[in-house]
């Protein structure tokens, strides 16, 4: 039987093969410079709300088959607990962890790495479908709780179809969680179910998503949330974003918002 750390050198394996593949074609590539401000504020299992706020920075490598994102949060919170988006395991430890005293803290939180791939698609019916692995690379500071100091990974698949205006979109992950020094987690498997219009002339879209996932704590219900998008493009390199999300389990926050800037090279 394999273990984690089997499983975590096989992966951070195939996350290095990847990204060289990627790296060594060159048509039709381009780069992104990505940024966004966020903010999101839940009581969890607590009486006192917990206020967090991020400035997240980032660089999308992308080719007419791929896509590569690193991003790295900067963090500022209105506790000692900070809950940071990508994968749940930072949201859970809130639950599993004692409140402490109200305070501002701020630091750098880990590095997320996502790519996606396109293995299949038809033209003529507008469907493909993507593999997608993400990476969670632990360089936080765990003493005020910004990081896990876990690594955390995973692999999924993206089906869209494409009809008209409108985008259908869903997918299916399965995450490896590092461990926390006070228990184990679950490995979760994650599912989502989008859907999206453009309108002025594909200038401007708007987008509903829903994700959840499988239990990862016992007896405490797993991350779910609505999110909804509205994306604008500014001119031929930049897209400018507004997101909306609602937490839809004690997991999750209750509520978040961000607005972001992508950027072409």
């Amino acid at each position: 039987m394999r273990t984690k750390s089997n499983l975590l050198k096989r992966c951070l394996q195939t996350a290095w093969l990847l990204l060289a593949w990627a790296g060594s074609a060159q048509a039709g590539q381009s780069w992104s410079l990505n940024t966004s401000m966020s903010y999101n504020q839940g009581s969890y299992v607590y009486e006192n709300n917990i206020e967090n706020y991020y400035l997240n920075i980032g660089v999308r490598y992308k080719q007419p088959l791929w896509t590569i994102t690193a991003t790295l949060p900067f963090l500022a919170q209105q506790d000692n607990i900070v809950s940071e988006s990508g994968l749940p395991i930072d949201s859970l430890s809130l639950i599993s962890s004692p409140a402490h005293d109200r305070n501002l803290k701020t630091g750098v939180g880990d590095i997320y790495l996502f790519g996606q791939r396109i293995i299949w698609q038809n033209y003529k019916s507008r469907s493909s479908l993507a593999a997608t692995f993400q990476l969670k690379l632990p360089i936080g500071i765990s003493s005020q709780s910004f990081s896990s100091q876990r690594t955390d990974y995973g692999a999924g698949i993206i089906f869209k179809q494409y009809w008209d205006k409108y985008s259908f979109f869903t997918d299916f992950g399965y995450l490896v969680l590092g461990d926390p020094e006070w228990g184990t987690y679950k490995d979760p498997y994650s599912y989502g179910l989008g859907i999206s219009r453009t309108f002025l002339r594909r200038n401007l879209s708007a987008s509903v998503y829903y994700r959840a996932y499988t239990e990862i704590v016992t007896g405490i219900s797993p991350p779910q949330q609505l999110s909804v998008g509205l994306y604008g493009r500014l001119d031929r390199r930049s897209i400018v974003s507004l997101n909306w999300t609602q937490g839809l389990s004690e997991s999750s926050p209750d509520r978040g918002i961000s607005v972001g800037l992508s950027w072409k090279l």
